[in-house]
């Protein structure tokens, strides 16, 4: 396909994706709203030139997004299907860019971009609350890291732009939520494993040689960011809410887990504490105040809440990685499962919860999602089975060796967001997971065409 088609048929494709998300928010609400929702405007009234902006009781991104629009909720929406459209479209463009030029390659940009309008990410762009940004910006940061390790596996270095645009696309991607620094890790430890290997290959006179001084600021950059994300976390009050609502459904229901956490960690005994078991930390204490405002001091929990500030997010690190991390991994298996293959509301954009009801749900929509968005069977070992048929083709089919990592890279990440989505929190568990099922189903598409494309071959 000669340069102009190609130009053409990308212009096409992003037209086409672009008008098609528009008529889905077409004669529904632009933007509709949760709880949540005020929550983020209340942020974005903040200015990102105060240190309190990236403290505050959400992350930073969203509310510095809204911001940009004044608040305002049609705007809001315009803004996040524009997000979506442009990341999706770039996502295709990168998987595009792993295969061999030829027909193939359009096959995966159309098939990515029609797979953005289902239900689960469609969904969320006309919602004001994180999802959509959280996932344009996911897709956002593996567009931009596919570019950059293969500019920097062809030509020896990083361009100037591209290296520009992975930091910011990745700088606004760990403010979006907390949990998105730990994907980062995934595909940034995939690219360091990939390159040394690359580094260590023979090459030819003509090829250029291991950039190693622009992967190792590269590297720099991402440890950097990682860092100012935990920063933030560490100096803001945000984690507290979901590590009571973690005690409070699944330490203090459990009677050995609790005495376990008095124990080992020092958790103060408090029958009033004990008398929540089961409820949240926004639910009110009889006739009190909301439980997260009774741990202030001078306050009927302020014993706890003292706990909770000097150990809590130490000791619940300790318990999840060092003194039970069986058990760990086999909870968050639950997350895993249930990301996969997410409860009906969620998963067909039915409005039953006031969380879970999407915007720009059409019938057209609902039907796509049928074919794009199928359950999977066995989903646990629907990934085991993927893994491994991702590996063998790394191994026995060199040409497809860069999709066969970004499969891996995508299962991957997928793991570690059910590890910490499911670990997180144990509120709205369902729509912080819709992220695994999303990462899987584009893995395995992209899976599905290599095989395809390796058995056309061998033929």
């Amino acid at each position: 396909m000669s340069r102009g088609k190609t130009l053409a048929l990308c212009l096409f494709v992003l037209a086409a994706l672009g008008c098609a998300d528009y008529l889905t928010l077409v004669g529904t609400e632009m933007a509709e709203t949760t709880f949540d929702s005020g929550i983020f405007l209340r942020c974005a009234e903040g200015s990102p030139l105060d240190a309190s902006f990236y403290t505050a009781v959400r992350p930073p991104t969203v509310p510095f997004f809204y911001m940009l629009v004044d608040g305002d909720a049609q705007s809001i929406g315009i803004l996040q299907s524009a997000l979506s459209v442009i990341s999706w479209f770039s996502l295709g463009l990168a998987l595009a860019c792993l295969f061999q030029p030829g027909a193939l390659r359009a096959v995966i940009l159309i098939g990515t971009c029609v797979f953005s309008l289902s239900s689960p990410v469609n969904q969320w762009d006309g919602v004001i609350m994180s999802e959509s940004i959280f996932l344009s910006l996911l897709v956002g940061s593996i567009s931009t890291t596919i570019f950059a390790v293969r500019a920097m596996l062809l030509t020896g270095r990083i361009p100037l732009v591209t290296g520009i645009l992975w930091f910011l696309v990745s700088l606004l991607f760990v403010g979006s939520r907390d949990s998105a620094v730990y994907f980062l890790v995934v595909p940034w430890v995939s690219a360091l494993v990939w390159c040394v290997i690359q580094s260590r290959r023979p090459r030819d006179e003509d090829q250029p040689a291991f950039p190693m001084k622009s992967f190792a600021k590269a590297l720099l950059v991402g440890f950097a960011l990682i860092v100012a994300s935990q920063v933030s976390l560490q100096n803001s009050k945000r984690w507290q809410t979901p590590l009571i609502n973690v005690i409070l459904n699944r330490v203090l229901p459990d009677a050995e887990l609790y005495e376990q956490w008095i124990e080992l960690y020092d958790l103060p005994r408090d029958p009033l504490l004990e008398g929540q078991a089961n409820k949240f930390a926004w639910n009110r204490v009889g006739d009190d105040q909301q439980l997260r405002i009774l741990i202030k001091p001078g306050n009927r929990l302020a014993e706890f809440g003292g706990w909770l500030k000097r150990r809590g997010m130490r000791s619940y690190q300790r318990h999840l990685v060092i003194d039970e991390p069986v058990r760990s991994i086999r909870e968050a298996v639950n997350g895993l499962n249930q990301g996969l293959n997410p409860v009906p509301p969620i998963a067909a954009g039915v409005r039953e919860s006031s969380y879970s009801k999407g915007a720009g749900i059409t019938e057209w929509t609902l039907a796509l999602t049928k074919f794009t968005y199928v359950a999977l069977p066995a989903p646990l070992w629907t990934c085991v089975v993927a893994a491994g048929l991702a590996l063998l083709c790394f191994f026995r089919r060199p040409a497809f060796r860069a999709p066969a990592v970004f499969v891996l890279v995508l299962l991957g990440g997928a793991a570690v967001q059910a590890f910490v989505t499911w670990h997180g929190d144990v509120a709205e568990v369902p729509r912080h997971t819709l992220v695994v099922g999303i990462l899987v189903r584009v893995g395995l598409g992209v899976l599905a065409v290599m095989l395809l494309a390796a058995l056309k071959k061998r033929d």
